[in-house]
């Protein structure tokens, strides 16, 4: 497990009671107990000879190390020695940092923070980080949730989550407030990681007690949009909000739009509540789709060849067409074929329904994305233009009742899942 990871992220606070000053122990010269000993041993692994982790040599229960100092590698008698040997500094640096800042601790406190100081590095003792300020505060103050965050942040290698130490972060929390060894007999954690999709948020992770409602998401900024929510995928997916309650691990996106939807058209058919609603705002917003004249926008009516193309080139930067024919879309039409988009006869229909399948090889190829040659995670198409807008981010198909993700590259498409790939092409551009 790697020693050092450095983190400065902040976290929210909300005041509620979890603990009582007078549970707190002294903590003058207190050490690390067998069972948070073996703890470490857990999480760390052993290992009989020396390897690189994170650019420094360890050996046995994560013990830097100098690889000549062991040639014949090390037992695991040898390795527990070690350790037992080497956390004593660890807790030497833990306990002058409380007495410094008149904290006191229980046992079980002092072992989960003495697991994150021989996984993290002193460094991390400092008062102005968030913990520190709540532990200066009193727990008492906190809720679960609020501490397992702040100590729950630092699970990072450079700027990257990695989810093996976040894992530990959660087995710490446990420990450090249920005096819970086993991880079997307190309340579980949850995670969620926030993917700002292009802006900058606060913090990139929180940390919830299962069962609970989020409550808190984190502050998030990109100039010149608005958010409009967190959801699970980079375009489209389902919301989360902060009502919802903490039920497993996830990592979910902010998706914007441009402040210049504040005075976007408004359909009667099309309530903030449908999950096509940022997609169809935004593009209406920028005059890139709109309704009909009674006010509606009928996202359930099928999509035809010539306005699926007119969309796609806009959306792919290409400047509007005149007509080169009798149909309105047949100067798209000519444009697609002279760019080898599609074929004349793929596109001889303009006025039919478009297919699933023919809308994902002209958007590859308006936005000049390279066919996708891997494996397909589709359980109904192994298409290299459907993988590689799934790559990208464009698309996504939908989940069965199996669990099997699908296409459905023969079926049309409706305007709202238009909308909802037009704004994708337009993010991907963005980005």
């Amino acid at each position: 497990m790697i020693k050092r990871i450095l983190s400065s992220i902040l976290v929210f606070c909300v005041s509620v009671t979890i603990f009582s000053a007078a549970a707190m122990a002294a903590t003058s010269e207190m050490h690390i107990s067998d069972a948070g000993l073996e703890k470490i041993k857990g999480w760390e692994g052993f290992s009989p000879t020396a390897f690189v982790d994170g650019g420094q040599w360890t050996i046995g229960y994560g013990n830097a190390c100098d690889p000549a100092d062991y040639p014949d590698g090390i037992t695991e008698e040898e390795a527990s020695e070690l350790l037992e040997a080497t956390i004593v500094d660890f807790e030497g640096y833990l306990n002058e940092f409380l007495a410094m800042n008149n904290i006191t601790v229980t046992q079980n406190q002092f072992d989960a923070l003495t697991s994150m100081t021989y996984n993290l590095g002193p460094t991390w003792l400092n008062s102005s980080y968030r913990f520190w300020i709540m532990m200066k505060d009193g727990l008492e103050h906190y809720t679960p949730s609020e501490i397992a965050s702040a100590l729950g942040v630092w699970c990072h290698v450079g700027t990257s989550i990695h989810t093996g130490v976040l894992q530990r972060r959660i087995g710490e929390i446990r420990i450090f407030l249920y005096g819970d060894y086993t991880e079997t007999v307190s309340p579980d954690f949850h995670y969620l990681i926030f993917d700002a999709n292009g802006g900058e948020a606060e913090t990139d992770v929180y940390v919830y007690e299962a069962g609970t409602t989020y409550g808190t998401f984190p502050s998030v900024y990109r100039e010149g949009y608005r958010l409009v929510g967190w959801f699970t995928e980079p375009v489209g997916g389902r919301e989360v909000t902060s009502s919802d309650v903490a039920e497993h691990d996830d990592t979910i996106y902010a998706q914007w739009a441009s402040e210049t939807t504040t005075d976007a058209p408004t359909y009667s058919d099309v309530t903030a509540d449908h999950w096509y609603s940022p997609y169809v705002t935004e593009l209406s917003s920028q005059g890139i789709i709109g309704g009909y004249a009674d006010g509606t926008f009928r996202p359930e009516n099928t999509v035809t060849v010539g306005e699926s193309l007119k969309l796609i080139l806009l959306a792919a930067g290409y400047p509007p067409q005149a007509s080169t024919g009798s149909h309105w879309a047949s100067g798209y039409q000519s444009l697609a074929v002279s760019q080898q988009m599609a074929t004349t006869e793929e596109l001889s229909a303009l006025d039919e329904p478009i297919s699933r399948q023919l809308v994902a090889k002209l958007v590859c190829n308006a936005m000049e994305l390279q066919p996708y040659t891997g494996s397909s995670v589709f359980a109904d198409t192994d298409d290299s233009y459907v993988m590689a807008l799934y790559t990208a981010g464009i698309l996504d198909g939908s989940m069965d009742a199996d669990g099997n993700r699908n296409y459905y590259p023969e079926r049309s498409l409706n305007r709202a899942e238009v909308a909802k790939i037009i704004y994708a092409m337009e993010e991907h551009a963005g980005h």
